[in-house]
């Protein structure tokens, strides 16, 4: 299996090389983390760990179409600090159900991850809303995720959790249904077929970064085990599939300018409903839904105040006040008895800023209060987190 994995790094990097000479957009963006996000306790939380790249690729499938396909390539690389805690390794059995969970561990490890996405995409249609621009783009997607999973990345070796690995039960020759993506040696590669129809009704007024209008987009993805999804031929690390679809609203309330135009304030207010069901056997970490429940159904509205700018047209700060509700229900991911399910609801308000600075600085705090909490009713409601994300364009 080794070597499948490194044939097929090998062929990527030849795809990405051989339309790399004729680049019309190629992008190189690299982000610095902090707070709760990525490895808090290495370097404060400001090391860089984070970069990401992308090339896109314009051409005519067709002189009969209208609008123009695109191929893209977008790879990514993080590290970051996931947490084990509350799920049975042996059976999958979460803290929450009914019956105890001997089989339970409660350590925090390192994981560096990177991943490889090509996609082709053709537009059908005007936007009848702007003129211009596709009314629904057609996107198939190859989706190629490696992920290393090692011991907690810290400025000492002391801290909480220790470590776990080359321990029981985290060894070469332990099955853990409830964490697949650490069996073996902790590398594991997974990959997923995603075919997408996005529909447009909306229009961008890019001087002020507001959307209005509506948009509404419908996915498919499957990862089947035959797709590479296996690490030996009685270890699968995924093998699952998944439909969703977001449908998002969009209406500008009021818009202020100044006298060289530039926004004084633009207020908008947004909506989405979003629903998602995911099948299998085998759910990979990077598809596992709150509290492992395989479907959920998501509500939101929120108000965004955008502006002013000040210095250059693309500094502006970006204050959002959100309500959010979570429903999760049915039965529950990696569970190898697939008779628990469950259902619960999460609400919570949150408050988020972010400022950009000359279309190359985005930084961005945001704290909330989860005042219905699911199964979780014992953990603090409230919270925070920040980034600080620097990109850069080639």
């Amino acid at each position: 299996m080794g070597k499948i994995k490194r044939l097929l790094l090998i062929l990527m990097m030849l795809v990405l090389a051989s339309f790399a000479a004729f680049s019309d957009s190629l992008t190189l963006s690299t982000e610095i983390n902090s707070v709760s996000y990525g490895v808090t306790d290495f370097g404060f939380g400001l090391f860089p760990i984070g970069t990401n790249f992308e090339y896109k690729k314009y051409f005519n499938i067709s002189e009969k179409l209208r609008n123009s396909a695109l191929f893209d390539v977008e790879m990514q690389f993080d590290i970051s600090s996931p947490r084990l805690s509350g799920y049975d390794y042996a059976t999958g059995k979460p803290w929450w159900s009914d019956g105890s969970t001997p089989n339970t561990i409660d350590r925090e490890y390192s994981r560096l991850s990177s991943y490889v996405q090509i996609y082709l995409q053709q537009g059908f249609g005007i936007n009848p809303v702007d003129k211009s621009g596709a009314l629904v783009d057609v996107r198939f997607t190859l989706f190629s995720r490696f992920f290393y999973n090692m011991e907690r990345l810290a400025l000492s070796n002391e801290g909480p959790g220790g470590s776990i690995f080359n321990k029981p039960p985290f060894t070469t020759e332990e099955h853990l249904p409830a964490y697949p993506w650490l069996e073996g040696d902790g590398q594991v590669w997974n990959n997923f077929l995603r075919f997408s129809t996005y529909w447009y009704l909306r229009q961008w007024r890019a001087s002020d970064d507001i959307y209005d209008g509506a948009y509404l987009e419908v996915s498919f993805e499957l990862g089947p085990s035959w797709l590479g999804n296996n690490i030996l031929p009685e270890t699968v690390t995924s093998s699952y599939s998944k439909a969703y679809f977001h449908f998002e609203q969009f209406l500008t309330i009021f818009q202020t300018k100044q006298d060289n135009g530039w926004n004084w304030f633009t207020l908008m207010l947004g909506h989405y409903d979003a629903v998602g069901y995911t099948w299998g056997d085998v759910i990979p970490e990077n598809k596992i839904q709150t509290d492992r429940l395989r479907g959920y159904a998501n509500d939101a509205v929120y108000l965004k105040l955008v502006g002013p700018q000040f210095l250059a047209s693309d500094c502006y700060p970006v204050f959002q006040l959100s309500l959010y509700n979570n429903l999760s229900y049915g039965g529950v991911q990696n569970d190898i008895s697939g008779q628990l399910s469950g259902i619960e609801l999460r609400s919570s308000v949150n408050f988020q800023i972010r400022l950009k600075l000359f279309g190359f600085m985005n930084l961005r705090y945001e704290c909330g209060y989860d005042f219905i909490r699911g199964f979780d009713t014992y953990s603090p409601g409230w919270w925070q987190n920040a980034e600080i994300a620097f990109y850069v364009s080639l």
